[in-house]
C-alpha cells in the first residue's frame, strides 16, 4: 500500500501543552509518534479511546464511527468533511467523509470542551450524490462503461481509475437519472462475480472476486498458534448460507417480430396489439409509413406508444380510421418468462443428508427483468447454482498486521481446521482501536458463497426505501431517455412612458373664502 500524498502525521508535539493534563481524566488518547492518527480535513485530532469502529465489506459501503475530543469547543463538523485514518507506518488505511456529528459538552461552565461522535461513510458518497442520464449501445464492456462514467461524472469529484477489469460485453444500456452508485451496482450485477468500490485513495476499482491476492498469507505456527493472528481469535464455521440446488429465474422475454393488422370503424382511435410493446413499433396506414412518438411525452406524431403497453393511440387531432383503412403494426412484444435449472448431484447429496425421506430439493427464485431470452435466463440460473449450491466455510480472526482488504484472496494453511493450502475470499475487515494505541483488524474470509452481512442487510433496506423507478436502469432492454441541456440567456428589459405636468389649482383673484364658501 502507499501513503496518501498530502496527509500529515501527528505527534504529541502538535497538541497544545496545556491540553495534555486535561485529557487524562477524560479518557482521551494522546497518540504517540508510533501509533495511528485520525485527521479531519488534514488536521490531526485527539481521539476518545476505544471509539474507533469501521466496517469494510466486499462490494459494499464502509460504515463506521469515531469519537473526537475538541478542547476549545470550536469545532462543528458537517457532512462531507474528509476523515482519514493513518496507521503507525504512515499508511492510509481508511478515508471517507463525515455523515453526522453528535456533540456533547463536558460538565463545568469553565470547561469549553466538546466531544464529537462522528458517523462516517466512505467515498461511495461521491457516487451516491450524482445522477447519471446516458445510454450505451450494445457491444461495450462493463469496464469501458465504468471508465466513461468516471470521465463524465466522477473526474470532477476527484475520482480516478483504480484497477478496472474489462468484464463481459453488455447489451444496450440506459441509465435514466439514477445515481451513479445504482448504475455501478447494475453493471456489477450484470457482470456476475464482480465487485466495485471507490477506495481510500479515491480510485474506482472494478474486479472479479478471484483477481486480487492478499499481500500476506495466514499459516499455522508452533504451539497451536497461527502466525499474525491474535492468540485464541481464530474461529471456523461451516454452514450453507443462501443455499439452493434448484433455481427458478423469472424474466421478461422478447418475442420475434410481430406483424398485426387492424381495420378502422370511423370511431376508434386506440388499437390494442397482442403483446405489450417492447421497442418502438413501425406503423403504416394503407401501406403509407406514419410517424411514431412516446405517449404522454412527444407531440406532433401520427401515433403514440409506451414500453410495456399494448395500446397504440392515434394523435388527437387526426381523423379516426375508416373501415376502408388498414393499420399495420410491426413490433417486438414482451412476455413473462420463467426457467428452472437444477444441480442433480447436489439434490441427491442433500436428500441423503435429510435421511433419504425427502425430495432433497432446496428451491429459490430470482427476478431479472433485463433478461430477454430463454438462453440468458438459463445462463443466470446456472450461474446462481454454481455460486450457491455448495457449503460455505467461514474463517474469522483478529490481527494487528495491516494490508488485508475485502475482495482479496487470502491463502490459508491451518491443518487443525482442515484448511489445507486454500484461497479464501476476504468478505470483510472490521477496524477497532485498543486504548487509542493499537488498531485491530477483525477479518472474515470465506470459501463458498458470499453471505449477506449486517452492513449489506441495512444497506438493502436503505436502497429499497430510495429505489429508483423501474425505468431508471435498463440493461439489455430498450428504454426512453430524456437528456436535459443547461444554457444561459440574457434579457434587457425596457419601458417608456409620458409624463404630463399640471399647474397647481388656486382660487381666482376675485374669489375668496366666506362663511358659506370654502376653497
Amino acid at each position: 500500500m502507499r501513503a496518501r500524498e498530502g496527509v500529515a502525521r501527528m505527534t504529541t508535539d502538535t497538541l497544545p501543552p496545556t491540553l495534555l493534563p486535561e485529557l487524562l481524566p477524560l479518557g482521551v488518547s494522546i497518540p504517540a509518534p508510533d501509533t495511528f492518527r485520525v485527521l479531519v480535513d488534514g488536521i490531526a485530532t485527539p481521539l476518545l479511546i476505544n471509539s474507533l469502529d469501521i466496517a469494510n465489506a466486499v462490494g459494499q459501503r464502509s460504515t463506521g464511527s469515531v469519537s473526537l475530543y475538541d478542547a476549545a469547543g470550536a469545532q462543528h463538523y458537517d457532512e462531507g468533511q474528509e476523515v482519514d485514518l493513518i496507521d503507525a507506518d504512515g499508511v492510509l488505511v481508511y478515508s471517507g467523509v463525515v455523515d453526522t456529528d453528535d456533540e456533547d459538552k463536558y460538565v463545568g461552565a469553565s470547561n469549553p470542551a466538546l466531544s464529537h461522535k462522528l458517523t462516517l461513510k466512505d467515498w461511495h458518497y461521491l457516487a451516491d450524490k450524482r445522477l447519471v442520464a446516458t445510454s450505451y449501445a450494445a457491444g461495450m464492456t462493463c469496464g469501458a462503461v465504468f471508465r466513461d462514467l468516471i470521465d463524465t461524472y466522477l473526474a470532477e469529484e476527484g475520482v480516478t481509475y483504480g484497477a478496472i477489469a474489462d468484464g463481459p460485453t453488455l447489451p444496450d444500456v440506459v441509465f435514466n437519472y439514477c445515481t451513479l452508485a445504482d448504475a455501478f451496482d447494475a453493471l456489477t450485477q450484470k457482470a456476475g462475480a464482480y465487485w466495485w468500490q471507490i477506495n481510500q485513495y479515491r480510485e474506482l476499482d472494478f474486479q472479479p472476486y478471484a483477481a486480487v491476492a492478499a499481500p500476506w498469507s495466514l499459516t499455522a505456527g508452533g504451539n497451536g498458534k497461527v502466525a499474525d493472528a491474535r492468540y485464541g481469535s481464530v474461529h471456523v464455521k461451516r454452514s450453507k448460507p443462501m443455499y439452493r440446488n434448484r433455481q427458478y429465474v423469472r424474466a421478461t422475454g422478447l418475442t420475434d417480430l410481430q406483424t398485426e393488422d387492424r381495420k378502422g370503424d370511423g370511431t376508434t382511435t386506440a388499437f390494442t396489439v397482442g403483446y405489450p410493446i417492447a421497442k418502438e413499433p413501425s406503423v403504416t396506414v394503407n401501406s403509407v409509413a406514419k410517424t411514431v412518438g412516446i405517449k404522454g411525452l412527444d407531440t406532433g406524431k401520427d401515433w403514440y406508444w409506451n414500453q410495456g403497453d399494448n395500446t397504440l393511440t392515434q394523435d388527437s387531432g387526426a381523423s379516426a380510421l375508416l373501415d376502408t383503412d388498414t393499420l399495420e403494426v410491426q413490433y417486438y412484444g414482451q412476455y413473462l418468462l420463467v426457467t428452472v435449472s437444477e444441480d442433480s448431484a447436489e439434490i441427491t447429496a442433500q436428500q441423503a443428508k435429510e435421511g433419504g425421506t425427502t425430495s432433497g430439493k432446496v428451491e429459490s427464485i430470482a427476478d431479472d427483468s433485463s433478461l430477454i431470452t430463454t438462453d440468458a435466463a438459463f445462463a443466470e440460473g446456472a450461474a446462481l447454482l454454481a455460486k450457491y449450491a455448495q457449503q460455505a466455510t467461514t474463517l474469522t480472526f483478529q490481527t494487528r498486521r495491516a494490508g488485508l482488504a475485502p475482495g482479496q484472496l487470502l491463502h490459508v494453511n491451518i491443518p487443525a481446521h482442515n484448511l489445507l493450502d486454500v484461497d479464501m475470499l476476504i468478505e470483510s475487515v472490521h477496524l477497532t482501536d485498543e486504548d487509542g494505541q493499537i488498531i485491530w483488524y477483525d477479518v472474515t474470509a470465506l470459501l463458498g458463497p458470499v453471505n449477506t452481512s449486517w452492513v449489506q442487510f441495512f444497506g438493502n433496506l436503505v436502497s429499497a426505501a430510495k429505489a429508483p423507478n423501474s425505468d431508471a436502469i435498463s440493461v439489455g432492454a430498450s428504454g426512453t431517455l430524456i437528456i436535459t441541456e443547461s444554457f444561459s440567456a440574457s434579457a434587457s428589459p425596457s419601458a417608456s412612458f409620458t409624463a404630463t405636468a399640471y399647474p397647481a389649482s388656486f382660487p381666482s383673484a376675485s374669489l375668496y373664502p366666506s362663511s358659506s364658501l370654502y376653497p
